[in-house]
């Protein structure tokens, strides 16, 4: 594997605290990089790919709330 970075979108390095519900557990992550396809979180308990998480991101602007 090489060390080009194959994703289309550009990623804007961010660091984000987030909160999410995993099975009505409420875990805590950071963003490291956040892009309109998608969000590094870095977390102790990451949940296994592909599940569907309800988020909770505070921003310099707001808070945002997605499913």
């Amino acid at each position: 594997m090489t060390t080009h970075d194959r994703r289309d979108a550009t990623r804007l390095l961010q660091r984000y605290l987030v909160r999410f519900d995993d099975a009505g557990e409420m875990r805590l992550a950071f963003t490291n990089d956040v892009s309109p396809e998608g969000m590094f979180l870095k977390t102790r308990f990451p949940p296994a790919p592909g599940t569907g998480l309800r988020m909770l991101v505070r921003t310099a602007h707001g808070v945002v709330r997605r499913s």
